[in-house]
């Protein structure tokens, strides 16, 4: 008769939370770059996917509901950040379209800011997280764990490619060790980064902002349309100081800005938005989180794109 013997590997993942240290073995990453948008020869255009082990997912997930658990229950992040967050995906969109569409209601001028951040994910200092975790109280073995979790990743490039034969290619890059930022991908990831940007709030000052990831929308307000433009100045200057001060860098390219009003009352003189000497430039269409804004928050335009989507699918389903 034969014994069956289960190895459970229990004791060793105990061994793990409890000394505050991630194993080296599991900190390797293939990248696999996802094209956006755009030209398809400017590797910008190109987001970095973390393909990771299972078993560093699995770590990562009970790290995760530890943190998680830890965040809710003190109510650390602000309320402003709703990405990821459960249930908190309808209620970033309407946030933004219920705040903006008051200040409609009361005649007042808006500005609309959609910040978007440059790499966010893979440029975050760990010394700074390591910092803000501090004064959150994440402390002891746990800091220890998501120290040593940061540290000494190594990365490397995976291209596939399939020829005229249909034979698929795998082109690899050399193994490089990467000193920032957190895995894109990875189930930590996105935590972290909501710690290392939930004081963004507190810095900026006479304007209303919404989280959701690495997007973030900041709205400008009041009754003098010249207010809103030495306002939004002052604001940009903030910001640009906080993302100086956590070496984080706003990608002028792809930020942009709307000059909200109602269909009567349009505006057509704007005031100019400036950061790090650059002029923000205006849109009178913006994608927020699926959601097609326009100036005056008519639907014409978010329909129209939803028509286009269905139509494609419908033709699809039928051919």
């Amino acid at each position: 008769m034969y014994s069956v013997y289960y190895y459970s590997p229990g004791p060793y993942i105990q061994f793990i939370f409890l000394n505050g240290y991630f194993p080296d073995t599991l900190k390797i990453a293939k990248i696999q770059p996802i094209f956006k948008n755009g030209n398809e020869q400017d590797m910008k255009n190109y987001r970095p996917i973390s393909i990771l082990s299972v078993f560093s997912k699995t770590l990562e997930k009970l790290m995760f509901n530890r943190l998680n658990s830890f965040v809710e229950k003190y109510k650390i992040l602000t309320d402003v950040q709703h990405g990821f967050r459960e249930g908190r995906l309808t209620a970033a969109c309407q946030s933004v379209t219920e705040s903006t569409l008051e200040v409609l209601d009361n005649h007042l001028n808006a500005i609309g800011i959609f910040l978007d951040l440059s790499k966010a994910y893979d440029v975050l200092n760990h010394q700074i997280l390591l910092d803000k975790l501090e004064i959150y109280r994440v402390r002891g073995v746990l800091k220890s764990w998501i120290k040593s979790y940061s540290a000494n990743h190594i990365q490397f490039v995976e291209i596939a490619k399939i020829c005229n034969n249909n034979t698929l290619y795998r082109y690899s890059a050399l193994y490089r060790d990467t000193n920032y930022g957190v895995p894109r991908g990875s189930i930590l990831g996105p935590i972290l980064f909501w710690l290392y940007v939930n004081d963004l709030p507190g810095y900026v000052q006479n304007a209303t902002l919404v989280h959701y990831a690495d997007d973030t929308n900041i709205l400008v307000v009041d009754k003098d349309i010249k207010v809103p433009e030495l306002k939004t100045a002052l604001v940009m200057k903030q910001l640009e100081a906080w993302l100086f001060d956590n070496e984080l860098v706003s990608n002028t390219a792809t930020t942009c800005a709307m000059l909200f009003h109602s269909s009567q009352k349009k505006c057509v003189d704007k005031p100019n938005i400036m950061y790090n000497n650059t002029v923000i430039a205006y849109s009178p269409n913006i994608k927020f989180l699926g959601i097609t804004l326009t100036e005056n928050l008519k639907q014409h335009a978010h329909i129209a794109i939803l028509y286009k989507s269905l139509n494609k699918a419908y033709f699809m389903i039928i051919s």
